[in-house]
């Protein structure tokens, strides 16, 4: 897969850790928290993928057409079942050496 879908992807599974951390223990995700949460995503994987962290802003977002609490209400509904539009608007902007089904796989291996 490509960089892109990498990234994305390693976003969206740092997110999912963060989340069930703090929902495991039978507490709510406060809109502050789902702002830092967001944000510490973008930070990591960036260091991770050696890149700005505004890059992987810049794929989570405006390479979809969605702002950033947009990305983390995607990614809300779609880890707990209720939507695919994530899903969907990844594979909708993948790169063209990307396989559509491969990239979808392996989102869907997160949920």
């Amino acid at each position: 897969m490509s960089k892109y879908a990498d990234q994305i992807i390693r976003v969206i599974e740092i997110m999912k850790t963060e989340v069930y951390r703090i929902t495991d223990n039978g507490e709510e995700v406060s809109s502050e928290e789902i702002h830092d949460i967001t944000r510490d995503a973008f930070k990591e994987t960036a260091k991770e993928f050696d890149v700005t962290e505004s890059t992987i802003e810049s794929k989570c977002t405006r390479d979809m057409g969605i702002s950033a609490e947009e990305f983390y209400g995607l990614v809300r509904d779609y880890l707990i079942g209720n939507e695919k539009e994530l899903e969907d608007k990844i594979v909708d902007n993948c790169k063209e050496n990307d396989n559509p089904a491969d990239v979808r796989g392996a989102i869907q291996k997160i949920r």
